[in-house]
């Protein structure tokens, strides 16, 4: 399968994403509920919708910039980040989004992983075409 078009999938999922999360962060608007109030349970409302909707802001800018990346670092890229993806996973689906503890909610955790994965793709990418670069020039 074509790395540009996985990446352009990537890139679908997550504005998808972000137009899911606001629509059930905001349900009235899409007529999801004929009462503003007592729609969704306000563990859906934070724990799922505001965290799609306001933390993932960046993974569709990661995901337009991969579309014009070559093959090879494509795929390194997903061989990097892949360890990454699971655990930042894993730890926003175990956060309460209304902690109790000293431990951030969902939502602020789901953005700071989002922003963690985006620089850690920055500076492998870069890295990888200096390395590329630098093999060539050989």
């Amino acid at each position: 399968m074509k790395h540009k078009y996985i990446a352009g999938l990537l890139l679908s999922v997550s504005l998808g994403l972000i137009v899911i999360g606001y629509a059930i962060f905001h349900p009235e608007l899409f007529g999801f509920c004929a009462d503003k109030y007592n729609c969704f349970s306000e563990s859906t409302t934070f724990g799922i919708g505001l965290p799609l909707y306001k933390s993932i802001y960046l993974l569709p800018i990661l995901f337009l910039g991969l579309m014009f990346v070559n093959k090879e670092v494509f795929w390194g890229w997903v061989k990097f980040i892949t360890l990454f993806v699971i655990f930042g996973v894993y730890l926003i689906v175990i956060t309460d989004p209304f902690p109790r503890i000293p431990w951030p909610d969902r939502t602020s955790l789901t953005e700071s992983i989002v922003r963690i994965w985006f620089g850690l793709s920055i500076l492998f990418i870069a890295g990888k075409y200096l390395w590329i670069n630098r093999k060539n020039a050989k």
